[in-house]
């Protein structure tokens, strides 16, 4: 019972983890190359790496 509670909340909360991840990533890269502008692209890395992130998550907890 516990454990498909902690499952199901791990799954569920994978997308805002991948938004965390995605920002703190993107904003190390720009420390490193800070004169770069990364704005248009921040916003479709987020995107696309959540819903990549999302998809294999959910592909591997329907298979199990």
């Amino acid at each position: 019972m516990f454990f498909e509670l902690l499952m199901v909340a791990g799954v569920l909360t994978i997308p805002i983890w991948g938004v965390v991840f995605c920002l703190n990533l993107i904003s190390i890269i720009e420390n490193i190359q800070y004169k770069k502008d990364f704005t248009k692209n921040k916003v479709w890395f987020t995107i696309s790496f959540v819903i990549i992130v999302s998809v294999i998550t959910y592909g591997l907890v329907a298979s199990s």
